[in-house]
């Protein structure tokens, strides 16, 4: 099964190629290393601002401020991780050098692990990012300014507070 869905997503990969003019080299790094660490740090930023928003407007201000610290320095580790990967694959200077560089990597973790390289690259690739979005998602869903269930905790918490 996982090999029809690694099929199915190199032809995606090569038709969006073709879309943009790009080989399917390209389209990998493009995509893979430059595009998907900066969709997992937008994923963050909902967060943030959700939380900076219930800060202004009053509600659950000291829950907000005490979480907006880790909802930062979450967002700084997606940052990192990302600079991180460009810093890795980018000292090359052609894309199908860095495609063939982490062609290797995965097929070596996929060694490591006793798998084989589509399954690994679908656990990184698919999974994982469905992973962290998903994640991401629901922190947002209860950062944002108007969650009724989050208002409720708090008038609760403050409610015994008293």
């Amino acid at each position: 099964m996982s090999k029809i869905i690694f099929t199915l997503l190199c032809g995606l990969l090569y038709l969006i190629g073709l879309c943009f003019g790009w080989s399917y080299q390209d389209t990998s790094v493009y995509i893979c290393i430059y595009l998907w660490p900066v969709l997992c740090i937008l994923t963050t930023l909902p967060i943030t601002f959700g939380l900076i928003h219930r800060i202004v407007v009053n509600k659950g201000r000291w829950l907000s401020v005490l979480a907006l610290p880790f909802a930062w320095l979450y967002t700084a580790c997606y940052i990192t991780f990302t600079i991180l990967i460009w810093a890795y694959y980018t000292d090359t200077i052609y894309n199908s050098t860095s495609f063939d560089m982490c062609m290797n990597d995965l097929k070596r973790i996929a060694a490591e692990l006793n798998t084989t390289y589509e399954h690994v690259n679908l656990v990184i690739y698919v999974y994982l990012f469905m992973l962290i979005v998903l994640v991401n998602g629901l922190l947002a869903y209860i950062a944002k300014p108007y969650h009724r269930r989050w208002d409720k905790f708090v008038d609760w918490i403050c409610r015994r507070k008293k």
